[in-house]
């Protein structure tokens, strides 16, 4: 399998509730997008440490979930650094 060549990122705190809202059009776009440029993509949920089902809702709606065990605003900058985040904005 190749690497995207666009993530979407989706920070993440208590959303199981609102993810089947939102999550389906986030996809529908990447397709639309997809279909057009001919390149693929991917959706990543990173759940900030959720008390919720945040990530079962989110892994069963298709997206990637990297799950943070402390919540704060920190994560970020370490999922970043760990290179999970694909194409030119990532460095």
């Amino acid at each position: 399998m190749t690497d995207p060549d666009l993530s979407v990122i989706i920070p993440a705190y208590n959303e199981a509730k609102y993810l089947p809202r939102y999550l389906p059009t986030v996809f529908a776009s990447l397709r639309a997008w997809e279909a057009g440029s001919g390149r693929r993509g991917e959706v990543i949920v990173v759940d900030n440490a959720s008390t919720d089902d945040t990530t079962t809702t989110a892994k069963a709606l298709g997206a990637r979930v990297v799950t943070e065990l402390v919540r704060g605003i920190g994560g970020f900058v370490h999922f970043k650094r760990q290179r999970l985040f694909t194409g030119s904005g990532g460095s």
